[in-house]
């Protein structure tokens, strides 16, 4: 019985010590958000304003994520996003007012499939910790600067992820090691790239025309994009032969050295 009751208190002493998995759906002002290991995901914004503050903690726990759908077809023209995001959902402001420009937290990881898709941003800035863009995350918005402010953590830009952009110059990390098919496809009839990457990261084909030469920078013969542009790019100067005979970057770009440093 001793036995028994020593280990009754031994089992309830552990599970006090595991944090508890809470969540439930709780309202603060316009949010709805749940809470799950004393985190906070952003489930819907449900008030008016066109200019939103999506605040750093609901319910006294860090915002951590923008969840699927939250802002989708919302009128909010611009959002201010904490410093504690760290993942915004597929569709998350998808077909929303959203337009200008948006700055992304430093602490933010992820941005999934479909996050911005049909908005009207004109200016994007990244943080630093960025990993990964989802595919068609910013398509057909009219994006004229994009800025990744030294980031040295992204990996992939998923296909299709900024169709239909205005750039006319562009200056990726040198982290990137996979661009998807038609990630930056354009009607611009030319774009500079700047690219630091000593290894030429992976430029996918296009998954429109299925040629062997890849759009993931230039105009598909698809719908509005009926040439290839000029692609101008500037790559580290030990790495212009790489890039010369990597596929997709060889068929896509006059390739040029470039002083980095």
């Amino acid at each position: 019985m001793r036995n028994y009751i020593a280990l009754l208190l031994c089992f309830l002493l552990l599970l006090a010590a595991v944090p508890l998995q809470v969540s439930a759906y709780e309202t603060e002002g316009d949010f709805i958000y749940e809470v799950y290991n004393e985190q906070a995901s952003l489930l819907q914004y449900n008030g008016s304003d066109k200019v939103v503050e999506v605040p750093g903690e609901l319910g006294g726990y860090p915002v951590i994520r923008i969840e699927t759908y939250a802002f989708r077809e919302s009128a909010v023209e611009e959002v201010i996003l904490p410093e504690s995001l760290e993942t915004v959902g597929d569709y998350a402001f998808y077909n929303s007012e959203l337009g200008g420009r948006v700055i992304f937290p430093t602490s933010l990881k992820k941005i999934a499939g479909y996050a911005f898709r049909a908005c009207d941003l004109t200016s994007v800035i990244f943080g630093s910790k960025l990993e990964s863009i989802g595919i068609y995350a910013f398509t057909a918005n009219p994006i004229e600067t994009l800025f990744f402010n030294q980031n040295h953590s992204l990996k992939t830009i998923g296909y299709n992820a900024f169709d239909g952009n205005r750039l006319t110059a562009l200056t990726l990390p040198d982290s990137l090691t996979s661009i998807g098919g038609c990630a930056f496809r354009s009607s611009i009839d030319q774009i500079t790239v700047y690219c630091p990457s000593v290894t030429p990261p992976t430029l996918e084909a296009c998954s429109i025309t299925h040629s062997v030469d890849s759009c993931g920078l230039h105009s598909c013969t698809s719908g509005s994009y009926t040439n290839k542009r000029t692609v101008n790019l500037y790559v580290p100067a030990d790495s212009v032969a790489a890039y010369k005979s990597a596929t997709g970057w060889r068929l896509s770009a006059t390739v040029n050295p470039y002083n980095f440093n």
